[in-house]
C-alpha cells in the first residue's frame, strides 16, 4: 500500500507515514488520507516505520502511529523520531490513551492523540491542526508506484 509521490500539475501531495499492526486500519488510513490529498506509506510496526522514514525523510510531513504493535511500539517510534526530527508531528492512536500508566509517557512525545474507536472526522480535525495541508483530491491515481 505504499503510495508513490503523486504529481498533480505542479502540486505534489504531502506524505504521511502510518504505523499500525491492524490491516483494516492501515487500509482505512490509506483511503481516508488519500481522499484528503495526502500520499501514505503504511507499515505494520515501528521497525518498518523507521526504515521507511529514512527512505522518505525529506517528504514525510506527519506520522500516525498505533501505540501497541509488535517488534517496536508507538512510544519507541515516537522517541526515535524525536531524535531525528523533533519538529515532525507524531499522532498517537490507541484504545489505551486514557489509561493512567500511559499519561507520563505521552508528555512531549506526541503532537496529538486519537482514541480508538474514533470517527474519521476526528482524524480530520487533527490533520487540520498542522500547517502542511495538501489540496484534497478525489482521484486515487498516482505516479511512480
Amino acid at each position: 500500500m505504499t503510495s508513490g509521490i503523486t504529481a498533480k500539475g505542479d502540486y505534489v501531495a504531502q506524505l504521511v507515514l502510518v504505523a499500525d499492526d491492524d490491516p483494516s486500519l492501515r487500509s482505512l488510513y490509506n483511503d481516508y488520507l488519500s481522499m484528503r490529498g495526502y500520499n501514505t506509506i503504511v507499515t505494520r510496526n515501528g521497525e518498518e516505520a523507521i526504515q521507511k522514514y529514512h527512505e522518505h525523510e525529506a517528504e514525510i510531513v506527519l506520522v500516525l502511529t498505533d501505540l501497541r504493535m509488535p517488534k517496536m511500539d508507538g512510544f519507541m517510534l515516537a522517541s526515535y523520531l524525536a531524535t531525528q526530527n523533533p519538529a515532525l508531528p507524531v499522532v498517537a492512536v490507541s484504545a489505551y490513551i486514557d489509561i493512567q500508566e500511559h499519561q507520563e509517557r505521552f508528555q512531549g512525545q506526541f503532537s496529538a492523540k486519537l482514541r480508538k474507536p474514533f470517527h474519521l472526522e476526528e482524524l480530520g480535525e487533527i490533520l487540520d491542526r498542522f500547517p502542511e495541508k495538501p489540496e484534497p483530491h478525489m482521484s486515487s491515481e498516482s505516479l511512480g508506484n
